[in-house]
């Protein structure tokens, strides 16, 4: 039996980041888009930041994409350290999860929006989080994973 994809409202956006870190592989990589300019992490291995446009060209050595590997130590300084320091509902627009061009959870507009969960998380998971209060699910369903494929500072989705 295949798992559900959820549309969720995440009511506490750190602590449900947290919560997920665990669930996923070395594979998995944490991608933030947005206003970069809180992010210290030079403490973290293999991170990648990519400029991406803004309006104003000011702001420009701000904004920019960053994909963090998601290894043991890297998951544990975000998880202990870090993710609380990022601004992922003030600064960061997009945030997902992602594996091998597969995302897993994608949060865009600073968690304003619905959130989707994919097929990779467990029903008893998603059940924990939306009993601690942490997301409420608005809807789920069985349909295909949500890909991405990269354009110029830009994603496009697309369902296979």
């Amino acid at each position: 039996m295949e798992n559900p994809i959820y549309q969720i409202q995440v009511r506490y956006a750190v602590e449900c980041v947290k919560q997920l870190l665990p669930q996923v592989d070395t594979a998995t990589s944490l991608v933030l888009v947005g206003d970069l300019s809180q992010c210290r992490l030079s403490r973290l291995d293999g991170v990648v930041r990519e400029p991406i446009a803004v309006e104003n060209p000011v702001f420009s050595a701000s904004y920019g994409r960053l994909a963090i590997p998601l290894n043991g130590l890297n998951k544990y300084e975000l998880k202990n350290n870090l993710l609380h320091r990022l601004g992922i509902r003030s600064l960061i627009n997009d945030v997902q999860l992602e594996r091998y061009g597969r995302l897993l959870f994608h949060a865009p507009n600073k968690f304003q929006e619905d959130a989707a969960l994919s097929n990779w998380f467990q029903p008893h998971f998603v059940q924990e989080l939306v009993n601690e209060g942490i997301i409420t699910v608005t809807q789920s369903g069985i349909r295909a994973a949500t890909t991405v494929a990269k354009r110029p500072f830009r994603f496009q989705f697309t369902y296979q």
